[in-house]
Order: C-alpha cells, then sequence, then structure tokens
C-alpha cells in the first residue's frame, strides 16, 4: 500500500470529516485503457502526486485545498469506471467531463489505488485495465460564484467546486461562500467540494481527488 501524503492518517485513510479520503500515488501498473478510450500511458508516474480516493461527497474538509485568487483549485477529481469491455467514450460526450489533464501520471496512480484495494484483478471484479478515466469538469467565473453561494442546485450547470469562506473570487470584499452550505461544519472545518448537476458523478463511478506535491501536504 502506498500512503505518502501530507493529509491525516486515520487507520490508514486519510479523512476529510465526511468526505474520506484513502490515499496512493506516484507508481503502478501502466497497462490498460487510457482516459477517452485512448490507450494507456506505458510510462511510470514523473510527478510527486498524491492520490485520494472520495467517498461521500459533501464532508467538511479538515484541511484547506489552497485555492487560487480564481477561487480554484489546482487538485483536479478524476473518474473512474469500468468500461465492461467495451471501448472508452470520449469524455466530452458526458455533462461535466473533460480527457484528464495529467492522464500519464494521474491514470497510473489510480490504477495502482483500484489495485492495491482489490477493486480490480481480483475474483468478481473487473481487470485492472479495464476502466475509463474522466477529469470532472471544476467551475469557474459565474458558474463557480453559483456553486459556492446558491442554496439549492440550479440544474444548469455539471461540475464542481471547492467552496470556503477564505475565498473572495469576485473581489467584493465578502466571503463567496454561503454560510448555509457550511452549516454543519465545525468553525475550523468549514469548507467543502461541491457537485451539482444531474450527471456529476457517474452512479457507477469512483472519483479521486490528485494534488501535486505541496498542494496535498500544506
Amino acid at each position: 500500500m502506498c500512503f505518502r501524503t501530507g493529509w491525516r492518517l486515520v487507520l490508514g485513510v486519510f479523512a476529510l470529516a465526511g468526505a474520506a479520503l484513502t490515499a496512493c500515488g506516484n507508481a503502478g501498473d501502466a497497462s490498460g485503457k487510457g482516459t477517452g478510450g485512448a490507450a494507456g500511458s506505458s510510462a511510470a508516474p514523473s510527478k510527486n502526486l498524491y492520490v485520494a480516493e472520495v467517498r461521500g461527497f459533501g464532508g467538511c474538509l479538515v484541511r484547506p485545498l489552497a485555492p487560487g485568487t480564481d477561487g480554484r483549485i489546482s487538485c483536479g477529481l478524476t473518474e473512474a469506471h469500468a468500461s465492461g469491455g467495451s471501448a472508452c467514450p470520449a469524455c466530452g460526450a458526458s455533462p461535466g467531463r473533460s480527457e484528464v489533464a495529467d492522464a500519464a501520471d494521474v491514470v497510473p496512480a489510480v490504477r495502482e489505488y483500484l489495485m492495491n484495494v482489490g477493486l480490480c484483478g481480483q475474483d468478481g471484479e473487473p481487470a485492472c485495465s479495464d476502466f475509463c478515466y474522466c477529469d470532472l469538469l471544476q467551475f469557474s467565473g459565474a458558474e463557480l460564484l453559483t456553486c459556492e453561494s446558491s442554496e439549492t442546485d440550479p440544474g444548469t450547470q455539471e461540475g464542481f467546486c471547492y467552496v470556503d469562506p477564505a475565498v473572495d473570487a469576485n473581489g467584493d470584499g465578502t466571503p463567496d461562500a454561503n454560510p448555509a452550505l457550511l452549516a454543519k461544519c465545525d468553525t475550523a472545518d468549514r469548507r467543502i467540494l461541491r457537485y451539482m448537476g444531474t450527471h456529476v458523478p457517474a452512479s457507477d463511478g469512483l472519483v479521486f481527488l490528485s494534488c501535486e506535491g505541496a498542494t496535498a501536504a500544506n
């Protein structure tokens, strides 16, 4: 198992409170499908990546994810699902998704996690090569502000955002985050990752947070 990360370790699980993370990174089986039906990279990951499965969404985050001045985080969310032996469709054909931006590093690290925890390559599980991968779209601009502030999902946008009262992306001098979205969080943990839309994530998908080096460890 590969637990190389700066997240708090609790019995082998890196916890983001309600959204638990199990971390893995920087090596693994490079065989099999890549993103959107393309062939997987044959090279080992070259970056010091921290990849963690997000189990349960909307939980309060015990560590901040270092958003930029635009309110977006540098970490990505990648969705993996078994293809059933079929070719992987183009990610852009599904709402709220794009091709994996850093596939040569992220895909092998996610595949290593799937193999290590027995979600592939075991009796009754799909082959480790039989997975498709897509990034979930992170909102920006007006869509980001909607995700951070609207108590209800308007149903007009597909993707995710990082909600943190420290963020003031529109520069109006007040936090973008609607306090109601963080009401269940302890004072020190008032930050969440939030989905919007009816197609994100897929019901049969697994979602992984990937951060490079210091972004995850700080």
